[in-house]
């Protein structure tokens, strides 16, 4: 189910004339940059080297900004500082450029994973150059690196990461799945992006991004349109008519402006009546502009709960964001990267590590919040500022009565990452 990419050409026609204009696919560090700060609490979790975490967290920022020299210092610096090592092996260098030049090929590719496991192997050659002794000294002798394998240096696929968070092709809009996971569907046209989306509550999506960019776009609106009855009724009825005829007959529940995490967009509520299925079911519709593009975010699903059905909704639309340069003026100004859900909300990021085979329930100032399985490892918990006692109750696996952890924590300020560790006697 998707909008047909019709309706975005005439949803333009209803503001201007038309004067769609290609745009580039460059690649955008604001957006790769946003894209590694969702994905990598994912990717160090699976980090328990010290040298490969910290060559990680320093160069993988250089990386992106396609900048060898800078990403080879930090790597060299990351050495130093975790095993007091100054690296002056010209080998090693040569073979280490090599390495991060390969990570770069990836990143345009947007392929983080890829750019991880290159860092992956050097922290794996660097362990091999200091068992031989010649990583401080300024010899070129190679040292064999054929005992390092793909399969070892291989931490995180692509197919992890292409799960979870999707760039769009011309890298002007992002989101990220916070749980669940998503498949991209066959692409049909340029211009559209399809998606079926299911989160671990069940719930299930099928999405549509469509966009068009124009010169006369460029000073377009949200508040233009509100002003413009005539605009704005062409809108909801041209949206209407498209979801009558692509996924079925229904009616329009609200029309609002919404705020989403860096833009604000349109947006269409729809009940109607699935011509396949014949099910009740919700369509959100969201119109938004950035720069010089116009876009159509379309969301189709099953309307059986329409209370939980609109929370999972608005939880996934946290993670959902728009940038761009504007390309027709080629303009150098930048976006802010947009505040991520924690800066926000104002609230603390915490990770609970079961160090147990047993699993054990959660409690949070006295409330149960979730059970965590034997050495689970649960991120990326948001918890207010100021001081939040956790409690741990083992939950089976014990013998006379189970253990139980008291973990008071307090954070400071937004963002702020904590670790509290449970699963065994205090």
């Amino acid at each position: 189910m998707k909008t047909k990419i019709f309706l975005l050409f005439f949803l333009a026609n209803c503001i201007i004339a038309k004067n769609t204009i290609a745009q580039t696919n460059n690649i955008d560090p604001q957006m790769i940059k946003l894209g590694w700060t969702f994905v990598s609490p994912l990717i160090m979790s699976k980090v328990n080297d010290p040298l490969t975490k910290e060559i990680i967290i320093k160069t993988i920022p250089k990386i992106i900004d396609q900048n060898t020299k800078a990403a080879v210092l930090e790597v060299t610096n990351a050495i130093y500082s975790v095993k007091n090592i100054k690296v002056l092996n010209k080998e090693f260098l040569l073979l280490l450029e090599k390495n991060i030049n390969t990570g770069i090929s990836a990143i345009n590719k947007k392929d983080y994973a890829t750019a991880v496991n290159e860092l992956v192997k050097v922290a794996a050659f660097t362990e091999l150059y200091i068992k031989s002794g010649s990583l401080g000294t300024e010899s070129a002798t190679p040292v064999s690196t054929a005992s390092v394998s793909a399969e070892q240096t291989k931490i995180i696929t692509t197919k992890e990461i292409n799960g979870i968070i999707h760039i769009g092709e011309k890298n002007n809009y992002l989101f990220f799945m916070t749980e669940g996971a998503f498949s991209q569907k066959q692409k049909n046209n340029a211009e559209e992006d399809n998606f079926d989306v299911s989160l671990n509550n069940e719930q299930t999506f099928s999405i549509s991004v469509s966009q068009s960019t124009s010169e006369q776009l460029k000073n377009v609106n949200i508040e233009l349109i509100q002003e413009n009855n005539e605009i704005s009724e062409k809108i909801k009825t041209s949206i209407s008519e498209s979801i009558a005829n692509t996924v079925g007959s229904g009616q329009l529940l609200t029309s609002e402006v919404a705020n989403c995490p860096n833009f604000k967009a349109l947006k269409y509520t729809y009940l109607y009546n699935d011509k396949i299925t014949n099910e009740s079911s919700m369509a959100y519709v969201y119109v938004a502009f950035q720069n010089s593009t116009m876009f159509i975010i379309s969301f189709y699903t099953s309307a059986k709960n329409i209370d939980i059905t609109s929370k999972s909704f608005n939880k996934f639309m946290k993670t959902f964001f728009i940038i761009g340069v504007d390309n027709i003026s080629n303009t150098q100004n930048k976006k802010p990267i947009p505040s991520l859900p924690c800066e926000t909300n104002k609230m603390g990021v915490l990770t609970i590590v079961n160090k147990s085979t047993n699993p054990y329930l959660i409690y949070k100032d006295g409330n149960y919040l979730m059970t965590i399985k034997g050495k689970e490892v649960r991120e990326n918990i948001m918890v207010n500022l100021g001081i939040t006692n956790f409690r741990a109750d083992q939950s089976t696996g014990y013998a006379m009565y189970p253990t139980v952890n008291k973990r008071p924590v307090e954070f400071k300020s937004p963002c702020q990452k904590l670790t509290i560790n449970i699963g065994f006697e205090d």
